[in-house]
């Protein structure tokens, strides 16, 4: 899945592959932020996701269940 496409310019003059430094950021109420950096000229963009809809009650049930499951799983493998 694509959340977002961006072009990061890389200078043509420096020597070696570029060094990017990509970050997401996503907040408890769904908003993402997503940045990339050029570490080499500190180039920056960022970009930032908000949802224009919220999830259905199905998809939040199924989102529960999926957490109970894997949190059971977690504290079996803890033990």
């Amino acid at each position: 899945m694509i959340l977002s496409s961006s072009n990061l310019r890389h200078s043509s003059s420096t020597k070696g592959p570029a060094s990017i430094e990509v970050t997401f950021d996503i907040e408890a109420n769904g908003i993402v932020t997503n940045s990339a950096k050029d570490k080499v000229t500190n180039n920056e963009k960022k970009i930032t996701l908000r949802l224009s809809g919220g999830l259905t009650d199905r998809e939040i049930e199924k989102m529960v269940r999926e957490a109970e499951l894997h949190a059971q799983s977690d504290k079996r493998g803890k033990h």
